[in-house]
């Protein structure tokens, strides 16, 4: 019983882990990919895929446990998470225009952390396997969510309302194509 709690709970882990990355990874790839999918929205011509928002939602699931939800909570889940990718994106972008870096020595003890997590290297290397990704695809995907959470940190230090404010700020300054969904304007307010 012990045994089994102990691999979820590191299965759990994997997936909270992994999350951001699969996402940055995702979205780093989107480009060469929105011609075997479908674009559902850009962000100052940076494109979100179909696959990006679906493997975001897939890991979020995951994480708290479930494999599948109603029609409706899935359709509402993705306009979420969408709306999400939307705002990591704006973020990184809004570091990179304000020439922000992340440190070699961040990203390492990024990379460690996601490392220390694993029993041994072996069981990291399968993780990897397993998930589709190499070590380059995890260094870039720690880095980009360091970036974008240093982003956060640069434009507000304060309480989250002032936060949501600088955001609708870079969201107002932004080109937000929204190409699939019902509502757009859900995605961006």
């Amino acid at each position: 019983m012990i045994k089994s709690q102990t691999k979820k709970r590191r299965a759990l882990q994997w997936a909270a882990c992994f999350t951001t990355i699969l996402v940055s990874v995702s979205l780093a790839a989107a480009t060469e990919e929105t011609t075997r999918t479908q674009l559902w929205a850009s962000v100052n011509d940076v494109p979100i895929s179909e696959a990006a928002v679906r493997e975001h939602v897939r890991a979020y699931l995951r994480r708290i446990g479930h494999t599948k939800l109603s029609e409706s909570r899935m359709a509402t889940l993705e306009k979420e998470m969408l709306k999400k990718l939307i705002e990591e994106e704006l973020l990184y972008q809004e570091g990179r225009r304000q020439g922000l870096v992340v440190s070699e020595e961040d990203i390492e003890v990024g990379l460690a952390r996601i490392r220390d997590r694993f029993s041994s290297d072996t069981d990291f290397e399968a993780a990897l396997a397993k998930a589709r990704l190499d070590p380059a695809a995890i260094r870039k995907g720690v880095e980009r969510s360091l970036l974008i959470e240093k982003t956060w940190e640069k434009l507000v230090s304060t309480p989250e309302n002032e936060r949501r404010q600088a955001l609708q700020k870079l969201t107002t300054r932004a080109t937000i194509v929204i190409s699939t969904q019902d509502s757009g304007d859900d995605f961006v307010n």
